[in-house]
This record gives C-alpha cells, sequence and structure tokens, in this order.
C-alpha cells in the first residue's frame, strides 16, 4: 500500500510540473522568440527606435494569487517616423493613462522586434475568434449558403463562449503575466479577464470540427477540404494567442479539451433541439426563462468586469436567433435531407449573394445603434445605481442593454431579413 501511495504522489507531483510548465508564461515568451517577437530596450524619452517592424507597447504584469493583471491605457496609438528612413519601418506608442478604477499605474514602454508576415499573419487568425468576424460568418451562413448549418452553428457558437466564460471566472487563473511574456495585443478589457480556458480556442475548435461534421453529411466531395480547413483554422486561432502574448499552452489545450467534451454531449442532440425549437408551442415564453436561468447562474466577480456584459451580449444574441428560427420555421433547404452536390457559384448568384449580404448588414447596424441609444436613454433613469457612478458599469443597466440590443440585432438579421430579401426580390427561395 506504501508503495502505490508513494507512486501516486509521484505521478501527482509529475502531473502538477506538466501543468505549471504549461502555465509558465516563459515558455509562452520563448514560443514569441521562435516566431520572431524580441523585446529591444525600454522607449526613453526623445528617442525613437527603427527595426524590420518595430512596435512600442507598454508592459503589463500579472499580479499572484489570481488577482488580473492591470493596464491603465487611455490615449490612442501615435505612429511617428523614424529618424533614418528605412522600408517597412513603424513605431506605434501607446502612453499610459489614467482610470479611475483600479487606480493607475505606470508601466515602462517597450520596443519590439517582429517579423512583418508573421505578425500579420497572427493577428489576422487572431480576429477569427471576435465578434464582427461571427457576424460576418453567421450571417453570410443564414443568408447565402445553409440555414440548418447556420441554426447549429449559432447555438454551438453561444454555447461555446457562455461555457468558456464561465469557466475563467470558476478556475480564475490569470493570464501569463508580461513580462516575461510580451503582450502583443493590448485591449483593455482583456487585462481584466482571466485566461483559463481560451474561449477562441474553444470555438475555434467547436465550428470547424461542428462544419466538417454536418458538411460531410449534407454535401459531397467536401470532407477532406473541410479537414484541411477546420485544422488550419483551430491551430492558426488557438496559437496566435500565445503568439500575442495573451494565454499560455494550457490555455490552449482547456479551450480545446471543454471544445471535444461540448461537441460529444450536443450532436446527438442537436436534432432534437431542432424539433424543440420549431414545434414546442410555447418556447417563445421559455427560452428567455432559459437566458435569464443561464445568465443568473453565470458566476460573477465582486467587482464589475466586461466579460458579464460580454455574457449577455453573447445570451442576447442566441435568445433573438432562436425565437427568429422558431418564428420562422423550417426553410426549404432544412427540409431536404442532403446530401447536396457542390457546385461553383454564378456570377447571379454571386451578385445576389452580396447583395443579400449588404441588406443585411443595413439592418444589423442601424439597429444597434438604435438599440443602445434608447437602453442608455431610458435604462438609467428606470434602475437604480447602488452608489455606481459610471453608466456603463452599472450590472442593471448594462446586461439588460446587452440582451435587449443584441436580442434585436439577431431578430433583425434571421427573421426581418428574410423577409426584406423577398420584398427586393433577392431571395434564395
Amino acid at each position: 500500500m506504501g508503495v502505490f501511495c508513494n507512486k501516486m504522489a509521484a505521478e501527482k507531483s509529475k502531473f502538477e510540473g506538466w501543468l505549471a510548465y504549461l502555465r509558465d508564461a516563459n515558455v509562452v515568451r520563448r514560443t514569441q522568440e521562435k516566431c520572431g517577437v524580441r523585446v529591444l530596450s525600454e522607449v526613453k524619452t526623445g528617442e525613437e527606435e527603427e527595426s524590420r517592424n518595430i512596435q512600442v507597447k507598454p508592459s503589463t504584469t500579472s499580479l499572484v494569487n489570481g488577482a488580473i493583471a492591470k493596464l491603465s491605457v487611455t490615449r490612442p496609438v501615435r505612429r511617428k517616423k523614424a529618424r533614418r528612413k528605412q522600408p517597412g519601418i513603424m513605431i506605434e506608442t501607446i502612453s499610459p493613462g489614467e482610470i479611475a478604477s483600479p487606480p493607475p499605474i505606470d508601466y515602462p514602454d517597450i520596443i519590439v522586434e517582429t517579423y512583418p508576415l508573421v505578425d500579420a499573419y497572427f493577428k489576422l487568425a487572431t480576429e477569427l475568434g471576435y465578434e464582427p468576424f461571427y457576424i460576418i460568418f453567421l450571417g453570410t451562413l443564414h443568408w447565402n449558403i445553409d440555414t440548418t448549418v447556420f441554426r447549429h452553428a449559432v447555438l454551438l457558437w453561444a454555447l461555446s463562449m457562455y461555457i468558456g466564460q464561465a469557466l475563467k471566472n470558476v478556475f480564475k487563473w490569470p493570464r501569463p503575466s508580461a513580462p516575461p511574456a510580451v503582450r502583443l495585443e493590448m485591449k483593455l478589457k482583456l487585462e481584466y479577464e482571466y485566461g483559463f480556458p481560451s474561449t477562441h480556442a474553444t470555438v475555434s475548435t467547436t465550428i470547424p470540427l461542428y462544419l466538417l461534421y454536418i458538411i460531410h453529411s449534407r454535401y459531397e466531395s467536401l470532407f477532406f477540404t473541410m479537414i484541411f480547413i477546420s485544422i488550419l483554422w483551430c491551430t492558426s486561432v488557438s496559437f496566435s494567442r500565445i503568439y500575442l502574448g495573451l494565454h499560455s499552452y494550457l490555455d490552449m489545450i482547456g479551450g480545446v479539451i471543454v471544445s471535444l467534451i461540448m461537441l460529444l454531449i450536443l450532436l446527438p442532440l442537436i436534432d432534437h433541439m431542432d424539433h424543440f425549437i420549431f414545434n414546442f408551442k410555447f418556447f417563445p415564453v421559455v427560452a428567455p426563462l432559459i437566458i435569464l436561468l443561464l445568465l443568473y447562474m453565470y458566476p460573477v466577480e465582486v467587482a464589475w468586469t466586461s466579460d458579464r456584459g460580454d455574457t449577455a451580449a453573447i445570451l442576447g444574441t442566441l435568445l433573438g436567433a432562436l425565437l427568429a428560427i422558431h418564428f420562422n420555421g423550417p426553410f426549404p433547404d432544412d427540409l431536404q435531407p442532403g446530401p447536396f452536390p457542390v457546385a461553383l457559384p454564378t456570377y447571379q448568384s454571386l451578385g445576389f449573394g452580396l447583395l443579400r449580404f449588404i441588406v443585411g448588414v443595413l439592418l444589423v447596424f442601424p439597429t444597434r445603434f438604435i438599440m443602445k441609444l434608447l437602453c442608455f436613454r431610458f435604462l438609467p433613469a428606470i434602475m437604480p445605481s447602488h452608489g455606481v457612478v459610471e453608466v456603463d458599469k452599472r450590472p442593471l443597466v448594462v446586461l439588460p442593454y446587452k440582451i435587449i440590443t443584441y436580442m434585436s440585432m439577431a431578430l433583425s438579421a434571421i427573421y426581418i431579413g428574410p423577409r426584406m430579401f423577398e420584398i427586393c426580390d433577392i431571395s434564395r427561395y
């Protein structure tokens, strides 16, 4: 028994060592250096440095014991010309400013040298995990390609984001400390969010693997193409977060594991969920209750952080999408079993597709502007402040605003959009 206990203790120690290694910010820094990222020096007043592609960024530090890194940046990027002209040289300076809460901390500016092509590739890849890409991607799926694929994809996207964000507040593991890691993407809200698991990794695994699964069953001759696209999509987005100094390897692995578990549970149930959404008589009543329950169950911090608002926006989008799907009912391509042949689009279909996309975008973004205006006009007047001066940090204002606005955007895109296409005579059906 003693030998067994000693062996288990040794295995536990080895496992903890691997976890520590995968979380180590120095490992992130070494990976960045292998990709061409190099810190040249701290910026001195009146001095301008130059190299093949130079970015001046404020360094950040993550606090110990699970505390969140703080960053104080209020002024925009200033571009300066180098003293000696050389092609491909750019200097970006971000000057630390002051924010009301938490107290501002001054960080030294650093000069970072990167390979331009590698830097551009990973910065483009990381955008595949942000809201603008998914507005374009999911909108294109619904308006121009396949409503069945869209319906499942928007559900999986929302659940991936919700579960990933919630787990961050459960584990409370901070992002890699910087230094030693180098932050190549300076977004203020990221410095107040935890790192494990990476929602970029979760979503960039969930969506490509789902597309691989559904396209294999619904379309001919695309399986090997989708394998290549899925691997490229997942690895590029996940690795970009390490390159940018925002996540550790453990964050990435955790995101992938969360995605795989979620897919194993949800894929066998996806058709039953379709039936429930389409046919349950009281779905318009039940859906908002489910969304409110998910928002209530979301683990929150004592202090206000932007991830609560982001989660409300995700749930609002999901609610609007579910209601629109229910009210629309099945589209013609939902009723056809497939597999469908794959053919190159004609110039006419490309033109109509572009028109549908433009009309859809013209519906979505004005809706966002109008609803935001109305919410911030009326919600602060009727919701208690609880002593919080900043309107955009009041949960009873921000959470309803996010849910109402993004629900309205989804309803505009998914319910009103197809009807506008019919009026403009550009419908797919």
